[in-house]
């Protein structure tokens, strides 16, 4: 038998060979335990001494190998680009509003201007009064306290409104938030578009499309809580635009500290 024989019948026997490891690690361990008194007897055979060793190493190898592979516990691949680590993830970029809070909720910016500017200083228009077909009063209700404060609108028509847009603009702090709003007619106005801009909490009513307010008066109702402490109205002030049969125009005031 040649040397190509022997690896080939050494490589069939390594492939078939099925160790028995708790009889092996009983074997190692007992050998750690008590010296071996076995002197080593040199192999006879008329093989080769360098395929001898050969053949011995390549069942070594696939022994141990073997042995390694049983006793390893299987792990599973991580595919690439996923992420091996188990803590916490991104959180979510919105969440829902608690406590008191209202569903509506405020949004983030005037949904008919997307430029703001939340780092401006709070400055108001000036006061104006173009409008015939309407009067409007803005105080702080007499209800509010130190840490909650509802501002009422009061509108008294005396014409039929066809188009109008009421807005009150709240300076803005850092711990004021909006609570809810509240109208006399919802079913002209609905609910308020409530934003952010140029460092004013903003409450915006709209008159529904198709609807006409008929000559009555009304309440718009704004509320928002701010921490302790009472609160300044100094520096809200509201803003109407109105459309009638005898024309259209504007009135821009101040928010009154309370009702007299």
């Amino acid at each position: 038998m040649n040397d190509d024989e022997m690896r080939e019948r050494l490589h069939m026997a390594a492939e078939e060979f099925r160790p028995d490891a708790d009889r092996m690690w009983e074997r190692v361990a007992a050998g750690a335990r008590e010296p071996s008194m076995v002197k080593a007897r040199p192999i006879r055979s008329r093989v080769p001494h360098l395929s001898i060793a050969t053949g011995l190493a390549v069942v070594l190898i696939t022994a141990m190998v073997s042995v390694g592979y049983w006793l390893e516990p299987a792990s599973e691949p991580v595919p690439p680009g996923e992420a091996t680590s188990s803590g916490p993830g991104p959180r979510p970029t919105s969440e829902a509003p608690t406590g008191a809070e209202s569903e509506s909720g405020p949004t983030s910016e005037d949904p008919s201007d997307s430029a703001t500017s939340p780092e401006v200083t709070p400055e108001r228009r000036q006061p104006v009064d173009e409008l015939d077909c309407c009067r409007i009063d803005a105080y702080v209700n007499d209800g509010s306290n130190e840490w909650w404060t509802q501002t009422d609108l009061v509108l008294d028509s005396s014409e039929t409104i066809t188009d109008l847009t009421v807005e009150l603009h709240v300076v803005q702090r850092e711990d004021l938030e909006y609570f809810e709003a509240w109208t006399t007619a919802d079913q002209f106005f609905g609910e308020p578009d409530v934003f952010e801009r140029d460092g004013f909490l903003v409450y915006r009513w709209t008159l529904l499309d198709g609807e006409e307010l008929e000559p009555k008066e009304y309440t718009l109702a704004a509320q928002f809580s701010h921490g302790s402490g009472s609160r300044d109205s100094g520096g809200d002030y509201f803003v109407l635009e109105a459309e009638s049969e005898t024309g259209s125009g504007s009135i821009v005031g101040d928010v009154r500290p309370g009702q007299d």
